[in-house]
């Protein structure tokens, strides 16, 4: 009897783990703004992106978090520029807004107010448009000099893509599968041994 309790735990503790998957999403958002990047613009399409996988992100109360290895700044009419210092993306249900924060200086980039987020954790796929929040003036560092945004014109729009096919379980997953198979592994020799 209890060697039954412990392979079906070790079963389901197996099971369990294979659950905890990520998947890479990609965030995009973009206005129309004013600035400068090296050299002023004036009403260009400017669009933010980066790419992540959903297995980090981390939670607070409504506000969800995930940090970004590289996000790109694209203003049109300039070449690609990436953020210098580290990104984020984040999505806050009570304040229903989601956007990129740069972490050189820690401020918000960019961020769209929508009702669409205030259910959105950052998993999944999801694009609205809504009121552009940001801070005008700010300097961002980049790859290509600072980026500043003056001014924008009409609203931004926030969108993640849908999940990448190449999921892959997080480490934390692998240790969990890997520790079900040695139990189910041990309970089963005991049971051999025993006989």
């Amino acid at each position: 009897m209890n060697i039954a309790r412990l392979v079906c735990g070790a079963i389901l503790l197996s099971a369990v783990s294979l659950a905890a998957y990520g998947a890479s999403v990609t965030f995009t958002e973009s206005v129309t703004g004013s600035g400068s990047l090296g050299s002023a613009f004036s009403n260009q399409l400017i669009t933010i992106s980066g790419t992540a996988d959903t297995s980090g992100i981390t939670t607070g109360v409504g506000l969800y978090t995930l940090f970004l290895p590289t996000a790109t700044i694209t203003v049109n009419g300039f070449s690609p520029v990436t953020l210098s210092g580290g990104v984020t993306v984040f999505s806050n249900t009570f304040a229903q807004v989601a956007g990129f924060e740069a972490h050189s200086p820690t401020f918000d980039v960019l961020d769209t107010v929508s009702p669409a987020f205030a259910a959105y954790m950052l998993v999944g796929a999801i694009s609205s448009s809504g009121t552009a929040q940001f801070l005008a003036g700010t300097a961002f560092a980049t790859s290509g000099g600072s980026f500043v945004l003056d001014s924008v014109s009409g609203n931004s729009t926030f969108t993640a893509g849908a999940p990448t096919s190449g999921i892959a379980p997080e480490p934390a997953s692998i240790a969990l599968f890997g520790t079900g198979l040695l139990a189910f592994a041990g309970t089963t020799r005991r049971k051999f041994c025993r006989a």
